[in-house]
């Protein structure tokens, strides 16, 4: 027993003179900061001489030094814990306290429109010819042809595609060039268009057996605008406009027809061209009879049949077929239209929130990427609707915005929040929004565990800016430096039998000195006690040579480097980090947030989060340096975080700059913020460096970002001497915030932030 543990004492021994580095009491590694009490940063000038200062003061005040080490890492455990930061007052207005209709004014909610304001009046004859004139809703009441109490009209529901297909193959042509502002065919081509759906619609009904009659019914491209209106711009303002109520006009309808060119589809299935569009949901969730339009026989000589199939078996068979594709957005708005109980209102506005974005940002959608009809879609179908007036059909994240606020008493913002993606480099403002990502096996629980809604916020240039406001956050500082870790004797429980050696030595020197300063013999007893003093000193900073700080969260970005690359860089700061890495990501089934703008990719910088006490990593693409993460949802087998770079001023808007899902017990790590406010601007694509073009020939780390010090604003533009690391080898998604901070082969990475 003595033999074993005279060779462990030996192999301590041996490892502390092999791992030692005194050079690095001098000069500390690239990437890593110093214990010096200022110029900690190696690329400082008075660095060397900021050390050496430190290292003459230690030593002339030996003996009260190597008491207070100790006191002093117990009091830093102590503060660690604090657990809320201090928050600037700040008095954002609400969203819903001015209108962005002409006039202003506060928010009020709207009553049901079900009327349309125009229709078409259509003559069919004995062949299935039609004859059509545009009415208004007051002159068709009028004449007779149906009362108030019993709406009388139809509504044809289809694909401009698919229209356009009947157009082609009656021999037509566009008479116009494309127009501007992303729309395809000029008004009058689409009226023409939308005229051989109408006329195809007459042949399908004398197919069924219609004679002669005279039908109301509502077609958009003759109905949203008053058919005297030439000019496009205006016609254009009144079509925006009636587009809000679509919701409501296909409501009132007494029968609505659905109609696509694909042979032999009834609509229901996931790639139908008429289901893929973002007004579909409008049209179908709240129809009260469905029947379907079907393409029959051959290519050659096809025909449309009209068959009924009722609305509430169309919706079941859209939902099973959402099910077959595993389209869950789509099944729960489904589900809840044939059975609202079944669906809570948090979860059915989340997913027809999310599902009508992405039907926007689908290639069929694709000429509305600006999301310009999102609010009209969606207005409606949530519980609480919004005046027609305050859907400007502008900016599509601005009218969602409003709704939310509208609706804020059944949906808590955050839950979008938490999938959406980055927001495209062309978006300028709502940027805490963006392409949300869908649910699948093993991520598809999402528990809001924040608060957040819409705000407006004034910032420092006098203007309003929307933001995304999180009431009593949990967040996380990064950091993205190394720090010495001076008291690591204390802190580290592999060092324990040094420390209670150095505990057993001093007392029985002190014991000594004092015993020796007792018999009269002051010198003697003092430099008893001094020159121990001097080597325990000498022997504190050379252990902590050896280690640095393991505490918090950690950012490095990487490149071209593997996984254990970046360990073996770590383990050369700290033998703590030899051990294997444990990776988050696949194995959790984490989510993947997508990238926005696919040409951009020059501005993501990859790289790799890390607890660094835990030696816990995931791999994250992120657009800036990050300092902090704010706690989101509980997503899949993790918490959902937002990866920001917030100012010292906690009043400015952070910016949205990654996503991650991280483990759960990153909730025992958070401290409180009393709110964070989320938005900003959008990269500017001139200003980030590309990872190609990164210096990869030296080695410097960020800093710890705890509670965001004067020292952040410094690291943020500090972009030479970078640490990058790069983790190809683990198969973990890259969501997440990057730093400029990068890594050399020959030096370590970074250290973080107290939490």
């Amino acid at each position: 027993m003595p033999t074993d543990k005279r060779t462990s004492m030996t192999a301590i021994v041996i490892e502390f003179l092999r791992r030692m580095r005194p050079g690095r009491l001098i000069k500390e590694d690239p990437g890593v900061k110093s214990a010096a009490w200022f110029a900690r940063k190696p690329d400082d000038p008075f660095h060397v001489f900021a050390n050496i200062f430190r290292l003459l003061v230690l030593i002339a005040l030996a003996p009260i030094y190597i008491n207070a080490a100790p006191t002093k890492a117990y009091i830093d455990e102590f503060v660690k814990k604090r657990n809320w930061f201090i928050e600037y007052s700040s008095t954002p207005d609400a969203v819903l306290s001015r209108s962005p209709a002409p006039g202003g004014g506060p928010a009020q909610y709207e009553v049901t429109h079900q009327n349309p304001q125009w229709l078409l009046r259509v003559t069919f004859d004995e062949e299935g010819n039609v004859q059509f004139v545009q009415v208004a809703w007051e002159t068709a009441l009028e004449d007779g042809g149906f009362s108030s109490s019993k709406q009388a009209y139809v509504t044809i529901s289809y694909a401009m595609d698919s229209a356009f297909d009947l157009f082609i193959k009656a021999g037509l042509e566009l008479k116009h060039p494309q127009p501007t502002g992303g729309r395809q065919y000029s008004l009058d081509d689409r009226k023409r268009i939308a005229g051989c759906l109408l006329a195809e619609y007459g042949r399908a009904r004398r197919r069924a057996g219609e004679g002669p009659a005279t039908e109301y019914i509502w077609l958009d491209e003759f109905c949203l605008s008053n058919a005297n209106e030439d000019d496009e711009d205006r016609a254009a303002a009144e079509r925006s406009y009636e587009l809000g109520r679509l919701c409501d006009i296909f409501r009132g309808a007494t029968k609505v027809f659905v109609f696509c060119h694909k042979q032999d589809c009834d609509h229901t299935k996931i790639d139908c061209p008429w289901g893929k569009r973002l007004f579909t949901l409008g049209e179908i969730i709240h129809a009260t009879d469905v029947y379907v339009l079907i393409r029959r026989g051959p290519i050659e000589n096809q025909a449309t049949l009209i068959y009924p199939m009722g609305a509430q078996r169309f919706r079941e068979k859209m939902q099973a077929e959402a099910e077959k594709a595993k389209r869950w957005h789509l099944y729960s708005i489904m589900q809840h239209a044939s059975n609202s109980g079944a669906v809570t209102w948090q979860n059915a506005i989340h997913a027809l929130v999310v599902e009508a974005i992405l039907r926007d940002e689908s290639e069929e959608s694709g000429k509305f990427l600006a999301h310009k009809y999102l609010g009209k879609a969606l207005n409606g179908l949530l519980p609480r609707r919004a005046r027609l007036k305050d859907l400007k059909g502008e900016d599509g994240w601005e009218d969602l915005a409003w709704l939310l606020e509208l609706n804020q008493g059944y949906f808590n913002t955050t839950g979008l929040a938490a999938v959406c993606s980055l927001a495209g480099f062309d978006v300028p403002n709502y940027r805490w929004l963006g392409k949300p990502i869908s649910p699948k096996e093993g991520n598809e629980r999402l528990e809001p565990i924040v608060t957040s809604f819409p705000v407006r916020i004034e910032q420092k240039d006098g203007d309003e800016h929307a933001a995304l406001c999180f009431v009593g956050p949990q967040t996380i500082p990064l950091t993205h430096w190394l720090h010495r870790d001076a008291g690591a004797l204390f802190h580290h429980t592999e060092l324990t039998a040094l420390k209670w050696g150095f505990y057993g030595s001093l007392t029985v020197v002190w014991i000594a000195g004092f015993i020796i300063f007792v018999m009269g013999e002051f010198v003697t007893g003092a430099l008893v006690v001094y020159i121990p003093g001097i080597f325990w000193v000498i022997f504190l900073l050379l252990v902590s040579t050896m280690h640095v700080k393991r505490e918090g969260w950690a950012y490095f970005e990487v490149h071209n480097k593997s996984e254990e690359q970046f360990r073996q860089e770590l383990a050369q700061q700290d033998p703590f980090f030899k051990e294997k890495l444990l990776m988050w990501g696949d194995r959790q089934l984490s989510p993947q947030w997508e990238r926005p703008n696919r040409d951009n990719n020059g501005l993501f910088r990859k790289g790799i989060l890390v607890d660094l006490k835990n030696r816990l990593a995931m791999s994250v693409e992120v657009l800036e340096k990050p300092d902090q993460l704010v706690a989101m949802a509980v997503h899949g087998t993790g918490i959902t975080c937002m990866l920001l770079d917030r100012e010292k001023d906690h009043t400015i808007i952070a910016k949205k700059i990654g996503m991650a899902n991280l483990p759960c017990y990153i909730l025992a790590q958070t401290v409180r913020s009393g709110t964070i406010y989320v938005g900003g601007s959008p990269p500017e694509c001139g200003s980030d460096i590309k990872l190609s073009s990164i210096n990869t020939e030296s080695a410097h780390i960020g800093e710890p970002i705890e509670g965001n010090d004067s020292e952040v604003v410094e690291d943020k533009i500090e972009a030479s001497s970078p640490l990058m690391l790069k983790t190809p080898g683990s198969s973990k998604s890259l969501n997440s915030r990057s730093t400029q901070s990068y890594f050399h082969t020959e030096h370590v990475v970074p250290s973080l932030p107290n939490v």
